[in-house]
């Protein structure tokens, strides 16, 4: 029975903590890599929008698949977790760095729990699915 079960490893906040500095670290490294290339006139200031929001997919989809890999089961939650700190980590820093001048929180809210949503799906999806017809020939 699974309700009796202990569980021997390490806490699910320490878990999604992980992940969210995994998320952290590939949203810095995104934005670093943005501004490098925005500094040495690669591309124009149009892109920065855009970018700015396949880095968040990004790390929001990386977040979701660290978190949801720490554990066997509950692995949609703990996708939903997962993002749920790093947008909770990102709304923190905008209010701590920006005055708290909130602008686009549903945009990255949708966008976030969306990556989560696909990284859960791939992680709950069968690996080897066998037909319907095989299950039945080794019944007979």
């Amino acid at each position: 029975m699974s309700y009796n079960r202990t569980n021997q490893g390490t806490p699910i906040p320490l878990k999604l903590l992980k992940s969210v500095v995994v998320g952290w670290l590939i949203t810095i490294i995104g934005a670093s890599i943005i501004s490098i290339l925005l500094h040495a006139e690669r591309i124009t200031e149009e892109v920065i929008k855009p970018a700015s929001v396949i880095i968040l997919m990004l790390s929001a989809f990386i977040t979701a698949i660290i978190a949801g890999n720490a554990t066997t089961e509950k692995r949609t939650l703990m996708c939903l977790g997962g993002g749920v700190v790093y947008y909770g980590s990102l709304v923190g820093c905008n209010a701590l760095f920006y005055d708290a001048q909130y602008e686009g929180l549903l945009g990255a809210v949708l966008t976030i729990m969306g990556c989560c949503l696909v990284a859960a799906l791939l992680l709950s999806r069968q690996k080897h699915q066998r037909p319907a017809y095989v299950k039945r020939l080794r019944k007979s």
